[in-house]
């Protein structure tokens, strides 16, 4: 009787030791995502001030800071650099803008451009030489980009 408790108790412990190496192991990778920047943070703000500024006709924005110049090769024609530049990704949502001529198309962006830019007014010395932006359709059309301080249109 001593031996099967003293087995039991050599067993017992033996699995203790032992399940904290088996229940642990590596921990994923994803749970060591780099921590926002307080330029990410302050983007985050921005748009959802745009959001609850304008929330019967705001456009579906995504706001990055383009250090590399990533988006701007990704997202719009070649020779148009956005590094160090805020990236406005805007999707016309509600297809207003996309169902309008050229001319409409290009004035209703400006003035959807100058909204969100008053969010983020502030970090920026101006919206020319610090921001650059591209305006989509729901069905991932390119419509129109700007850069520059020029809007200009974009082909299929």
């Amino acid at each position: 009787m001593k031996c099967k408790g003293l087995l039991s108790v050599i067993l017992l412990s033996l699995s203790f030791c032992l399940v904290p190496w088996a229940v642990y192991g590596e921990i994923p990778g994803f749970l060591f995502e780099e921590k926002p920047t307080g330029m990410d943070l302050y983007l985050v703000r921005a748009t959802v001030n745009y959001i609850m500024r304008y929330p019967d006709h705001f456009l579906d924005i995504h706001l990055f800071y383009d250090g590399d110049g990533w988006y701007g090769q990704e997202f719009l024609p070649q020779g148009v650099s956005t590094k160090g530049k805020i990236f406005i990704l805007a999707t016309d949502n509600r297809e207003e803008i996309f169902s309008s001529s050229e001319e409409v198309l290009l004035e209703r962006f400006q003035l959807a451009l100058e909204a969100i830019y008053t969010h983020i007014e502030p970090i920026t010395t101006s919206i020319d030489n610090d921001v650059a932006a591209v305006l989509y359709s729901t069905k991932t059309i390119p419509l129109a980009y700007f850069s520059e301080g020029e809007y200009h249109l974009l082909e299929e």
